[in-house]
């Protein structure tokens, strides 16, 4: 079966992202295991298009890997940060962030395949 977000072989929707939806934040760690399993897929679906479509290592397409992998850095640079006041708000706001730019990624993936 594949990924909930890969419809047929490479199209991308972005309102098909299944992000888990808490109310707080249960586990660091699985917040963890999200974002690399999700740019994962993300960054695998770039290569998946640019295998079907012939054209390997693309310059859109190694520019959405560029931006996927700097995106995971920023996240997780976020999440281990520890000194903030209110650590559950800061959880919320880094979810919400990783939420938008995995959209604005997939979206990006779309338009190399179109």
């Amino acid at each position: 079966m594949p990924t909930p977000w890969i419809v047929p072989y490479w199209r991308l929707r972005s309102e098909n992202c299944n992000f888990t939806k808490t109310s707080i934040m249960a586990s660091i760690r699985n917040l963890k295991k999200e974002i690399n399993s999700v740019i994962g897929g993300i960054i695998e679906a770039v290569f998946i298009v640019e295998d079907a479509k012939e054209q390997p290592e693309s310059k859109e397409g190694s520019a959405i890997v560029d931006s996927a992998i700097a995106t995971f850095d920023d996240l997780m640079v976020k999440i281990n940060k520890r000194d903030v006041e209110d650590r559950t708000t800061h959880l919320k706001k880094v979810k919400a962030e990783f939420e938008k730019k995995a959209r604005e990624l997939v979206d990006k993936v779309n338009k190399l395949g179109a």
